[in-house]
């Protein structure tokens, strides 16, 4: 069995590789030139319904394993951790 910490470790070693990659392939035309080079390039304009939640998600990952490390006690923010997330990218959808 993991512990607290082990388990932080996780969340945090994912979420932050999670959070690069996202970052990575919506601030910079990466991900672009690939889906062009693979002959997808119809496909690039939904990117960034896929992306932003990616990056949402990853960033949430993130506060949730800083909060397992730091061994606060009390109630857990993952419901308002995910509550936020998913407002965050149904609001990106509604913007659009």
């Amino acid at each position: 069995m993991k512990t607290q910490k082990e388990t932080g470790d996780n969340l945090l070693k994912y979420g932050l590789v999670g959070s690069l990659i996202a970052a990575l392939c919506c601030f910079t035309p990466l991900l672009v030139v690939v889906f062009v080079v693979a002959g997808l390039g119809g496909l690039v304009g939904g990117l960034d319904y896929v992306l932003f939640p990616l990056l949402f998600g990853s960033l949430g990952l993130i506060a949730q394993a800083l909060y397992i490390r730091s061994g606060r006690k009390g109630p857990s923010p993952k419901t308002a951790i995910m509550v936020l997330v998913i407002a965050l990218s149904v609001g990106l959808v509604l913007l659009s």
